[in-house]
Parts: structure tokens; sequence; C-alpha cells
């Protein structure tokens, strides 16, 4: 996406952010959605299928399994 500079930067800042603070996987992702949406959205992605794409995440905060 090199039309999209600054989401790109913003990503890998997010990254780096959440990954040094943020104590489940779950936690991470889920911190991540917000922007995730923004760039799919620039990508041409509706808000139907980026909430087709968030619903298909079942696990739930400290249930514990290996992912």
């Amino acid at each position: 996406m090199p039309e999209h500079e600054a989401l790109k930067k913003e990503y890998g800042q997010t990254k780096i952010k959440l990954a040094s603070s943020s104590q489940h996987s779950l936690e991470y992702g889920q911190k991540k959605n917000p922007l995730i949406r923004r760039i799919l959205r620039a990508a041409g992605w509706t808000d139907t299928e980026i909430d087709k794409k968030e619903s298909l995440d079942y696990r739930v905060p400290h249930d514990d399994l290996p992912y």
C-alpha cells in the first residue's frame, strides 16, 4: 500500500507499543482492531466484510489456549 505510508507507519508503531504493554495475545489483537479496520477500509473492504472477519475470532480473554 504505497499510497498509505502513514497507515503503515502507524501500524508498525502500534504493534511495538502493544507488544510491550499487552498481557495476552487476545488483548493485543483486540487493541489493534480499530487500526486494522481503518487499514481494511483503505484497502476497499466494506464494514460488513470487516465485521465478518472480526466475528471469526472466537477466542475469549484468559481461555489459556495455546494460540
